[in-house]
Parts: C-alpha cells; sequence; structure tokens
C-alpha cells in the first residue's frame, strides 16, 4: 500500500513538475521577439527611435508575461488541493498547456498588428482557452466521486474558481467587441486597454465570495 502511494505521489510530482517547465519555457520564449529593428545610422536618436519602434512588441509583451503568469499562479493553487490524477485529469492538463505553449505565437502576431481585430481576437482566442481549460480541470477535480482533491467539498469554493476563470477572458472581450462597434483609431486604442478591468473584476469576484476566497481556504 506504501509502495502504491509513493508511486502515486511520485506521479503527481512528474506532473507538476513537467508543467511548471512548460510555463517557464513559454514565459521565457515571449522575450526572443524584443529585436531592435536595423538602424541606419549609429546615434542617440536612431537608438530611441528603434525603441520607440519596439514599443507594441513589449506592451505585448509585458501583458503576455502577466497573463502567463496569472495562469501559472493558478495552475500552483489548484494543484494545492488535487491529491490524486486520472487520465481525463492528465489530457486536460496537457491542453491548457498547449494554449499556454502557443501564447509567444499569438502575443508576436498581436504587437506587430496590435490595430488590426484579425490579430486581437487571435490573442483573445488563445486565453479564453487558457480559461476554458482552467474551468474544466476545476469542473472534474471537484467532482466527489473521483476522489481528485481535497478542499474542495464546498460548492461555493469550486464556484469561486470557476468564476475567476473567467474574468480575464471576459474583459478582454469587452474589449473585442468594443473594437467591432467603435471602428475609429481612438475606438481601438481604447478597446486595447481592457486588460485593465482585470483587477476590477477580481476583486469583485473575491468580494462576492469573500467566505471562501483561496486566502481562507488555504489556511
Amino acid at each position: 500500500m506504501e509502495i502504491m502511494e509513493h508511486k502515486k505521489k511520485f506521479q503527481l510530482e512528474r506532473l507538476v513538475l513537467f508543467s511548471d517547465a512548460v510555463f517557464a519555457i513559454a514565459i521565457t520564449l515571449l522575450v526572443i521577439e524584443l529585436k531592435l529593428p536595423d538602424m541606419t545610422e549609429i546615434s542617440n536618436a536612431s537608438l530611441a527611435n528603434a525603441l520607440l519602434h519596439t514599443l507594441p512588441h513589449f506592451m505585448s509583451f509585458f501583458m503576455s508575461f502577466m497573463i502567463i503568469g496569472i495562469y501559472w499562479v493558478a495552475h500552483h493553487r489548484m494543484f494545492y488541493y488535487i491529491i490524486a490524477y486520472d487520465v481525463r485529469l492528465l489530457w486536460l492538463n496537457l491542453f491548457l498547456l498547449f494554449f499556454i505553449v502557443l501564447m509567444p505565437f499569438s502575443s508576436y502576431v498581436y504587437g506587430l498588428y496590435s490595430g488590426l481585430n484579425t490579430a486581437f481576437t487571435l490573442y483573445v482566442f488563445n486565453i479564453s482557452m487558457l480559461s476554458f481549460f482552467n474551468y474544466a480541470m476545476y469542473n472534474h477535480i471537484s467532482k466527489p466521486e473521483r476522489h481528485l482533491s481535497h478542499g474542495l467539498e464546498n460548492p461555493r469554493r469550486v464556484n469561486f474558481f470557476k468564476a475567476r476563470s473567467w474574468i480575464v477572458p471576459l474583459c478582454f472581450g469587452v474589449g473585442l467587441l468594443s473594437s467591432m462597434v467603435w471602428t475609429s483609431p481612438w475606438g481601438i486604442a481604447i478597446s486595447r486597454m481592457s486588460p485593465l478591468l482585470i483587477i476590477p473584476g477580481m476583486k469583485i469576484i473575491r468580494r462576492k465570495f469573500a467566505d471562501v476566497s483561496e486566502l481562507k481556504s488555504a489556511n
């Protein structure tokens, strides 16, 4: 019995370590696209212009870095509750990691064509799929009959984590919809600021589920 428990714990650790490695690689790959354009002359003015040219890429890099960070923290918190695994959980986790690995590409396209809704749609789709699989994993591990978690017996706590899963894509979705309604350059620019809604959105969810927030559940 002890041998089986040891093997189960070892396999679960492999899952966590593999996931952490994928997150780390994806978040590192983001910076590869931060390249200075060729300068016609070496001068302070040319360098300043080149740095200004990379600003859209830097903004998409920063945003994607924070988003991957958000989902890594969410993944970390989720595995605080997981005590076992099954094949379905392995595949759900693998699909989540697939869209984590895709982030450097969608971030690059968005940084290059930030003013185009097609690029923004790809980016929002990538983020939405991350949220979907994060939600699906919580939905799977919280089912009592599967015996995969401990500490998720309270349905409100599960609903809290499920609700948090959708905050990020909903905020980006608001921006995407507004950019389709207000197509002027100013409208597009304002729509790209929709990620700023994430912080108040998280606060609203935490206030609504204050009795079962992750801070209290971790004690």
